[in-house]
Formats: C-alpha cells, sequence, structure tokens
C-alpha cells in the first residue's frame, strides 16, 4: 500500500503544478519586454558618452588659435614696424634728391630767346645761374623733412651732425617753423628714450647720439619760440593742440617718475636732467611738479648753459609765482630764486 500511494502521489503533483506553471509563462515576456528595452536603450547613452567624449579637448583648440591669433598678431606688427621704417627712409632719400635738384627756371628768363642765349659768354651764363640761385636757392634736406613730419627722419640728421651744433641751433628753429604741427613734430622726435633707465646708456652706446639729438630738437623748439618774442599777438607762446598737450604732459609725469624711482631729481644725470627741463619748458609745467622739482632739475641740468634758451619759455617764467632768475653762486652752483 505504500508503494501505492507514493505512486499515485507523484502524478497529482505533476497534475497540479502543471496548470500552476502555464499562467506564468506569458508574464515572463511582458516582463523581459521591457527589461529589452531598457537593454536596446542603454547603448544610445553608450554611443552619445563615446560620441561626447572627443568635445572635452576643446578648450586646448580654442587655446591653439588664440597662440595662432597672438604669433600673427606679432607678425604682423614687426611688417608694419619694417614697412613704417622704409617708408620714413623713402621719405628721406626723396628729401635728398629735392634738395640736389636744380631749382625751376623764372617765368621772366624763359622769354629770352634762344639765339641771344648762344650770344652770351660762359662767364655771363654763370653770373644769371648764380642770380637765379640766388633768388631761389635749393632746398635744404632739414627743410624737407620738416615739411613731410618725417620725425625720425630729423632724428637721424640731427644725429649724423652733432659734430656742427651751432650750425644746427642756427638751421633747425628756421626749418621747424616750415612744419605744418611743429609742436607735435618735436614731440615725436623725442621718441621713448626717457623711459629706458640710465643703464641702458652705457658708454659708446649707439643710443647716446639718438638721445642727445632728441634733446637738442627740445633746445631748437625753444629757439623757434623765442623767435617770434618780440610779436605783441603771441609774444612767442604757440597754440599746442590739446591732444599734444595732453601727451607731453604724460610724457613728463612718467619721465620724472623714472628718475625719482633711480633714487630721485637731484642725482639724475645731467643730460636727463637738461633734457627733462627743456622739455617742461617747451610743453609747460605739469600741475603735480613741485617748485621743489624744478629747483633740483636745473641745479642737475647745470642751467647756466642753457639760461638763454629757457629764458624764451614763457610758460616756464610764467609758472613760478614772481618770476624766476638764475644766479651763479657757491662755486658755480646754480640757484633758482623765487
Amino acid at each position: 500500500m505504500a508503494t501505492t500511494v507514493a505512486a499515485v502521489t507523484p502524478p497529482t503533483l505533476t497534475a497540479e503544478a502543471g496548470p500552476s506553471v502555464i499562467p506564468p509563462a506569458p508574464e515572463e515576456p511582458q516582463d523581459l519586454t521591457p527589461l529589452t528595452n531598457h537593454q536596446s536603450d542603454t547603448p544610445p547613452q553608450s554611443q552619445e558618452l563615446e560620441t561626447l567624449a572627443p568635445a572635452v579637448p576643446s578648450p586646448p583648440l580654442f587655446i591653439n588659435s588664440i597662440s595662432e591669433l597672438k604669433g600673427l598678431s606679432a607678425a604682423i606688427t614687426a611688417f608694419q614696424e619694417c614697412y613704417e621704417d622704409l617708408h620714413n627712409h623713402l621719405d628721406s632719400i626723396k628729401a635728398a634728391i629735392l634738395s640736389k635738384v636744380p631749382p625751376e627756371t623764372p617765368l621772366g628768363t624763359s622769354s629770352v630767346a634762344p639765339s641771344s642765349l648762344s650770344n652770351l659768354d660762359v662767364c655771363e651764363e654763370k653770373m644769371l645761374q648764380k642770380q637765379q640761385q640766388e633768388q631761389n636757392p635749393p632746398k635744404s634736406e632739414l627743410e624737407g623733412l620738416c615739411k613731410m613730419m618725417c620725425s625720425r627722419g630729423i632724428r637721424k640728421y640731427l644725429a649724423s651732425n652733432l659734430s656742427h651744433l651751432a650750425k644746427l641751433r642756427e638751421e633747425v628753429p628756421k626749418a621747424l617753423k616750415l612744419a605744418p604741427n611743429p609742436p607735435k613734430l618735436v614731440l615725436e622726435c623725442l621718441g621713448k628714450f626717457f623711459l629706458q633707465g640710465s643703464k641702458a646708456f652705457t658708454r659708446n652706446s649707439p643710443m647716446i647720439p639718438a638721445r642727445e639729438a632728441s634733446i637738442l630738437i627740445l633746445e631748437c623748439f625753444l629757439l623757434m619760440m623765442g623767435m617770434d618774442i618780440t610779436n605783441e599777438k603771441d609774444n612767442g607762446v604757440l597754440d599746442i593742440d590739446k591732444a599734444v598737450r595732453e601727451e607731453a604732459e604724460t610724457a613728463a609725469l612718467a619721465w620724472r617718475k623714472r628718475l625719482v624711482f633711480e633714487g630721485g631729481v637731484p642725482k639724475a644725470s645731467q643730460i636727463d636732467a637738461r633734457g627733462l627741463l627743456l622739455f617742461i619748458a617747451c610743453f609747460g609745467v605739469p600741475a603735480s611738479f613741485k617748485r621743489e622739482d624744478i629747483r633740483d632739475l636745473v641745479i642737475a641740468a647745470n642751467a647756466k648753459e642753457i639760461v638763454g634758451v629757457l629764458q624764451k619759455s614763457q610758460t616756464l617764467m610764467k609758472k613760478i609765482p614772481g618770476g624766476a632768475f638764475f644766479s651763479y653762486e657757491f662755486g658755480g652752483h646754480v640757484g633758482l630764486h623765487i
């Protein structure tokens, strides 16, 4: 009996389990479909992440483009400087050629018949040529450079003729009057040498003649202003443009700041102090300059050598209350009395 019960019980268990297994069978695909959907959705996300991953190096590409632009800008700047140098060089060559070209024949001499000219002796022809040259003298190279506002050409001309200071002090003021804007031309001739420290101007440095030429143009500018000192209309005071005056004031403050940084105005070298003193005499004394600054510049610049030039600056004389005068005391030292 026990064997029959054991034989009967297994079929009943299989029969009961049969219907219970059938209903879950359709549920399994329903549960698997979302899983398959999730599995099908995950690959695009991984693909999107893979596609987004190469976008990370975009900042380096942008930085590389900036560096390329900087390199291009530097190349353009260098080309522009070379172009300006070439242009100024061509202007100086043109001015030199114009100075060598003989003057045009006056209208009055064109009416002379060729037959009468052929009868003139060689001496008479030379006399006529001499008279024509006296009436229409050839333009000098310096005058041509001033008319063209060629500041670099003028600075090179002065630097190459520093051995003839007396002649330059006579010619340059007259030539500056021919410039369309003399104050602007002088400011451009000065350049930016005053921003460089005194260590840059060592002995036998090629920059020393350029600095001396820049300071000489300031002295000649004051001499040009003094040429009209008898004119009651302007009393020797030039009408300087506002932009030029502001640029000059900025340059004077930067110049003084460098001297203070290098040990103070009283310890400035003679040529440095003389340059700044002539500069403020030409373009005006900034409001932030103190009386002690002017006094220290006068002493350091050995102003007794250029007293006649400084006194032509109405701007410098009016800046100091009660006027200013230089006296030679204390063993040749120069004192500024206010």
